[in-house]
């Protein structure tokens, strides 16, 4: 549980085939969640008492001339920014710093100490207030899609949402046919399911040997009028968010500069439920607070080549798998890694007024892959933030 795996590969007899694993082939709870873990190689002696439960900071909190930061790489940053927020203080994210979250001094410290307490954060004092390209930050209204073919993946989002303290609006299939979220949500997630799902209400010929047809109330997909008041809504400047197999559906509907590589399958390519290597822009505000070295989950994911930005589209690559395919496997089991190789895992595209950021990938896989959480809460905060010169004026 602590080590990256190499999975087993069993065959029923010698020369046959690979016997495929039922579920995913990683499991390894460091790397998920962005935890270091040292392997000692033999026994050691040392100084050390058992521990007896969690060992948070107690930050003591005092005036500052400059306000204070918060570290844009903290899992409880959300939730810490989101109770801020909703108590009236005006919080900037700070391009020159990584998107550390700038506190001004307006706010009580004693206010910022409760929330860092509640938190486990440790704000950092600033001797002057912070100067040059920031976000100024403000609560997204953030609908999430829930088909009526139950979807798992929207489940647990639903759940991380609410846990963080997102303003969250469930969107079923008739809201999302007739536009009704248009003036009501920032930005509009699409959990991971397939494009026959969200535009259907039913899963590709085949996908499952048992499905059976819900009752007639409950039947369809968003369809075309749905599809229609979505590309609309994200023209005019709605910010749309799809995780993993739900990028297809944004590819095709919106005519994007993007292709899935992977669509349709094909021989000598296994990749079930594992760990990969990818590089990403640390500049772009969608990876502030994401180390280097993080790796994302794959599976039964897109994997996307894209065309060069032009007049209808602009293009930002965010995450990108090795150009070695030798380098792509972190934990798990890989095979025809060859077809990764270069390809995009994040990708972030203008589309009129409006943003479409596309997931290769589960960042938020059954609340699990904390590493990666924050790159959807970065999609959704940047969905109602405003580009600033710090000082502002009039401030």
């Amino acid at each position: 549980m602590l080590r990256p795996q190499r999975y087993p590969r069993v065959r029923p007899y010698a020369g046959g085939p690979v016997l495929p694993p039922y579920d995913a082939t990683h499991w390894s709870l460091p790397i998920s969640m962005g935890v270091s873990v040292e392997e000692a190689g033999q026994p050691f002696e040392a100084a050390a008492v058992p521990v007896a439960g969690a060992v948070w900071p107690v930050p003591e909190v005092a005036e500052a001339a400059g306000g204070w930061t918060l570290d844009p790489a903290a899992d409880s940053l959300p939730a810490a920014v989101n109770e801020l927020l909703s108590e009236g203080a005006r919080l900037y994210r700070l391009a020159e710093a990584g998107g550390a979250v700038w506190v001004p001094p307006e706010v009580p410290p004693a206010s910022i100490e409760a929330v860092a307490r509640r938190h486990h954060l440790e704000p950092r004092p600033l001797e002057a207030p912070p100067e040059g390209p920031a976000l100024r930050l403000a609560a997204p209204r953030v609908g999430l899609y829930k088909p009526w073919v139950a979807s798992m993946d929207e489940g647990w989002t639903r759940f991380l949402l609410e846990r963080y303290g997102f303003a969250l609006t469930s969107l079923e299939n008739p809201a999302m046919r007739g536009g009704a979220y248009a003036g009501k949500i920032d930005v509009l997630v699409l959990p991971d399911t397939s494009p026959a799902i969200i535009r259907d209400g039913r899963p590709e010929r085949g996908r499952y040997r048992r499905w059976r047809p819900l009752p007639p109330e409950y039947q369809g997909g968003i369809g075309a009028e749905g599809g229609e008041a979505l590309a609309r809504w994200v023209r005019d400047g709605g910010t749309v968010v799809a995780l993993n197999r739900s990028s297809r559906y944004l590819i095709e509907l919106l005519e994007l500069p993007v292709r899935d590589v992977l669509e349709g399958g094909g021989e000598g390519f296994r990749c079930p439920g594992l760990m990969l290597r990818v590089t990403w822009d640390g500049d772009s505000p969608l990876a502030w607070g994401v180390a280097s070295t993080t790796p994302v989950f794959f599976a039964r994911s897109p994997a996307f080549a894209t065309r060069p930005p032009d007049a209808r589209f602009g293009r930002r690559v965010i995450a990108r798998y090795p150009e070695d395919p030798r380098d792509l496997l972190v934990s798990g089991d890989l095979e025809g890694g060859d077809r990764l190789a270069r390809r995009a895992a994040l990708v972030e595209l203008r589309v009129g007024k409006g943003r479409v950021v596309l997931f290769g990938f589960k960042p938020q896989y059954r609340a699990q892959t904390h590493a990666t959480f924050k790159l959807l809460w970065n999609a959704l905060y940047l969905a109602a933030a405003d580009p600033v010169e710090l000082p502002e004026e009039g401030r």
